[in-house]
């Protein structure tokens, strides 16, 4: 049952994933966040994140939290949630990455700062490969902030944290995610996602 501790075997499918950094260029210069993912997109990291995602369970959030508590950087001074756009917020009734910011803020009294803004729609890129992704739109309302940690579910090609580092007007960010899709090459030279 979601919101119970796992049971063993799905609890073995729980994989630790590396750091990792993504980036782009853009107008204003080089973008670079450093990932940090707790677990590799994959088993049941994969079914919590969905349960938390597209039926707004808590006690998914709560198991996934509680896995971030313990990969936040000691210099974290503002917990900043990567918005979801009002459309998906309206049909799931959840912004899971509030969701997150707020139960880690919980157990590590970091402080959470809602003022990134993002769209009212976007296609998804779920499933989606890297050609055929859409970066986020994001606004950020904001002041500057000392040692902010982006706070998302998935990262998968990483345009979403670049797309809000980019809107927060930072060239080096850090973000902190339950999950991330390793990446591995596959015949030719173009990165694959799985």
């Amino acid at each position: 049952m979601v919101g119970w501790p796992l049971c063993d075997e799905c609890g073995r499918t729980l994989i630790r994933a590396p750091v990792r950094t993504v980036g782009s260029e853009c107008s204003d210069g080089s973008v670079r966040v450093e990932v940090i993912p707790v677990y590799r997109h994959s088993g049941a990291a994969v079914r919590l994140v969905h349960q938390l995602k597209y039926r707004g369970s808590v006690g998914a959030g709560r198991l996934l939290a509680r896995s971030m508590i313990e990969q936040l950087p000691p210099a974290t001074g503002a917990l900043v949630p990567i918005p979801r756009v009002f459309a998906r917020r309206v049909v799931t009734g959840i912004d899971q990455t509030a969701m997150l910011a707020s139960l880690i803020a919980e157990h590590s009294g970091i402080p959470v700062v809602s003022d990134l803004r993002a769209g009212v729609w976007s296609p998804r890129s779920a499933g989606r490969d890297r050609r055929r992704r859409t970066p986020g739109r994001f606004r950020w309302t904001g002041r500057e902030l000392s040692s902010p940690l982006l706070v998302d579910d998935v990262c998968t090609t990483g345009t979403t944290l670049v797309a809000a580092a980019v809107a927060m007007g930072l060239q080096r960010a850090v973000g902190l995610v339950a999950t991330s899709a390793i990446p591995r090459l596959a015949s030719g030279t173009e990165p694959v996602f799985g």
